[in-house]
Formats: C-alpha cells, sequence, structure tokens
C-alpha cells in the first residue's frame, strides 16, 4: 500500500512538473506572438528588392509617354520638400523639378504631426492625402498653370490595382515601385494613369 501511493504521489509530481513547463513554454510562445503594432497607412509586408543602381532617381510612365528625372541632367534639380494640410497633416519628401519644362514630381509621406514617427518598412502603403487628413504616401505631379508661379497638383489616389511599394531601405536611399491614378486636388478634371519606380534620399521627420 505505501508502495502504491509512492508511486502514485511521484506520478502527480511528474504531472505538475509537465503542466508548469508547458505553462511556462506556453506564455514565452505567447510573447513571442505578440504582434508588432501594425501603421493603419501600411497595408502589408512585401521581401526587400535592391536596386540595380544607387543614383538618385524618379521614372514614370504615363499611357502615351515615359519620362526620367535624373540629377545627371543638369536641367533636373532635386531637393527636399515639405508641406502640410487640413488639421495636423505634415509631409515630407524629394522633388525631381524640370527647369526647362518647369513640371515636376515629388515623392512624399504624410502623417499627423502628434503622431508617433513615420514608419518606413519594406511594404506596401495607403496613398495618403493631406487635404483630407489621410496619412500615408504618395507621388505628386505638378504642372505650370496660365498663371505665373502656379501650378495644378495632381495626387494619387486609392483606386482599384494601385500600390506604392517601398523595396529598400539603408542609411542613404528609399527605393520604391507605384502604380495609381494622378486626380487633379484642386478641381481640373483630367486624370493621369501612370506607374514607375524612384530612388531618393532617406526621409527623415524633424522629431526623427
Amino acid at each position: 500500500m505505501k508502495k502504491e501511493r509512492t508511486s502514485f504521489l511521484n506520478s502527480m509530481l511528474i504531472v505538475c512538473v509537465l503542466l508548469l513547463v508547458a505553462n511556462g513554454c506556453t506564455k514565452e510562445n505567447q510573447v513571442e506572438r505578440i504582434p508588432e503594432k501594425k501603421e493603419h497607412y501600411i497595408l502589408y509586408s512585401i521581401e526587400a528588392f535592391e536596386p540595380e543602381d544607387s543614383s538618385y532617381y524618379f521614372k514614370v510612365e504615363f499611357e502615351n509617354a515615359d519620362l526620367l528625372y535624373t540629377p545627371a541632367n543638369p536641367n533636373i534639380r532635386l531637393s527636399p520638400t515639405s508641406s502640410s494640410g487640413f488639421g495636423n497633416m505634415i509631409g515630407k519628401g524629394f522633388s525631381f523639378r524640370n527647369n526647362a519644362s518647369d513640371d515636376y514630381f515629388e515623392v512624399m509621406f504624410y502623417k499627423d504631426e502628434l503622431d508617433s514617427l513615420f514608419s518606413f518598412q519594406l511594404a506596401n502603403y495607403r496613398y495618403g492625402n493631406p487635404w483630407m487628413s489621410i496619412s500615408g504616401a504618395n507621388v505628386e505631379y505638378y504642372t505650370p498653370t496660365d498663371q505665373p508661379n502656379t501650378f495644378h497638383r495632381y495626387l494619387g489616389t486609392n483606386v482599384k490595382d494601385a500600390y506604392f511599394r517601398i523595396s529598400w531601405i539603408d542609411r542613404n536611399h528609399l527605393f520604391g515601385q507605384f502604380r495609381t491614378k494622378l486626380v487633379e486636388c484642386c478641381g481640373d478634371s483630367s486624370t493621369f494613369w501612370v506607374k514607375g519606380e524612384f530612388v531618393i534620399p532617406r526621409v527623415y521627420f524633424d522629431n526623427q
């Protein structure tokens, strides 16, 4: 009887140890599986894709024309740019300006000024809109109007089959591809389907 009781106690002890170990593993796994906070403007993650050329450029394809903006061209000026929108919306990015035709493209990133830092990840982003206080990324096209020093401003939009991907990030570069419908922000009815890619300097907000 004593022997049977000892065996029973030993069995119970083994069961308790196994339960404790299993519980510890479960808690450990739960900690490991806590998802990283996902910014609402990040649609999904993608695999890294390193560009073949580390030079800065902006390449865009319209339905009937292809354009290449590169600082190697003396008519093209690459410069940092910033903007603001409704509410606390702020934007940072880089501009490729053609001094000969006075049109230019910008790669922009928008966030609420009071939010945390903008999250640059290997991911597909939604298109942001500063006039509607929508955070995200964008490609913007500016063409001169008939009035001096004024421009039509076309913004990328979140339509079907559109995308904005950041595919490579390092200390000095952001590489990405895009496809979207450009829509004039201030009443002009013309629109453009465009796709392309870019390499720009790394973008930093003031609090980074």
